[in-house]
């Protein structure tokens, strides 16, 4: 299927490798170079699909990407973003998805999954996917390849840290400390699969300064230790040095 793509990139090389790649496979390639211009492409014209780098001059990627959501003409909102970048660690893809961007594509372009996320069905919804206290996929993974003796100091880390942590933020009366706490416990906390901690952290460190987060304290506190709780139950089903199979 021919599609309308509208790339937006502000380096030249790599607009000129995807444009050649997309044209080469029979796709309409129109370009942007900087976020302001690709909500003005958007508004004028219309497109199958927006590749969007995330790291742009002027606004960043996520922020097009929620203008773009936010359209009034829905048909124009629900336009199909996918994102270009180097940055893809599970905390920043989260926060890619909950810009509203359906895929993500590392850099350098691996050329059968750009075109690959050409065409995949948009997400469901803009947040990842989660059911429960644990991404248990990302879990699965770690101690399929790290084993669960390497795991379980990093799992005390994260508790000891993590822990320290939330005892600061409650302590603070700066919103900016409180919120730079957040931040950390939002990185920690997500690298270990404590995915409704992480974006619990994360929905709160967002919300707009001078506001006071600490009556957050003691649910935050809670909700931390039943998922660390959640994951030594994992670790007991996934034996030490066994490999574990991804869980769906």
């Amino acid at each position: 299927t021919r599609l309308r793509v509208l790339v937006v990139e502000d380096v030249e090389l790599n607009r000129c490798i995807a444009g050649t790649l997309l044209e080469d496979e029979g796709h309409e390639v129109h370009f942007a170079v900087d976020g302001y211009g690709a909500l003005e492409l958007h508004e004028r014209e219309d497109f199958d699909t927006i590749l969007l780098d995330i790291h742009l001059p002027d606004l960043d990627g996520m922020e097009v990407a929620r203008r773009i959501r936010r359209h009034p003409d829905a048909r124009k909102a629900r336009v199909r973003i996918v994102a270009l970048t180097a940055s893809v660690t599970t905390d920043e893809v989260g926060r890619y998805r909950e810009s509203g961007v359906d895929a993500v594509v590392g850099k350098p372009f691996d050329f059968d999954e750009l075109i690959r996320s050409l065409h995949e069905p948009p997400a469901a919804s803009s947040p990842v996917p989660a059911a429960g206290l644990l991404d248990t996929r990302l879990l699965a993974t770690h101690f399929a390849r790290l084993g669960g003796e390497r795991i379980r100091p990093m799992v005390e880390m994260l508790a000891r840290q993590g822990r320290a942590a939330l005892g600061e933020f409650t302590a603070s009366t700066d919103p900016a400390t409180q919120r730079e706490r957040l931040h950390r416990l939002v990185g920690m906390a997500g690298n270990l699969g404590l995915v409704e901690f992480s974006t619990r952290c994360r929905a709160l460190e967002r919300t707009p300064l001078p506001a006071d987060l600490r009556a957050q304290a003691a649910a935050l506190q809670a909700l931390f230790e039943d998922s660390l709780a959640a994951l030594d139950r994992f670790a007991v089903q996934h034996a030490v040095g066994t490999p574990a199979e991804p869980q769906t």
